[in-house]
């Protein structure tokens, strides 16, 4: 990874990741918000790449900073924002 990038990788911060069971159907959700660190201001439009073992899902934070992933299936996940201002971040061992 270039300095450039472990540079901008503490201005991200992902915060608020949720679980949630929806019935019996053994799916689950994932919505969270990401904020940069150094502020409490939230990074809109960010790319959020979801994986697993089986899968690679995409979506991008809201105006207010906000994702969300929906039924998606019990696994171990890693979690990565990428903003063009406020670099990367990755989170492993999510489940």
């Amino acid at each position: 990874m270039s300095n450039f990038n472990l540079t901008t990788m503490k201005y991200l911060t992902l915060l608020l990741l949720t679980f949630s069971l929806n019935g019996f159907s053994q799916r689950s959700q994932l919505h969270g918000t990401v904020y940069s660190s150094d502020t409490t201001d939230v990074v809109p439009f960010t790319r959020i790449i979801l994986t697993s073992t089986t899968d690679t899902l995409y979506t991008k934070t809201d105006i207010n900073g906000i994702y969300k992933f929906n039924a998606i299936q019990a696994d171990t996940f890693t979690l990565k924002a990428e903003s063009p201002i406020n670099g990367r971040r990755t989170i492993t061992g999510l489940n």
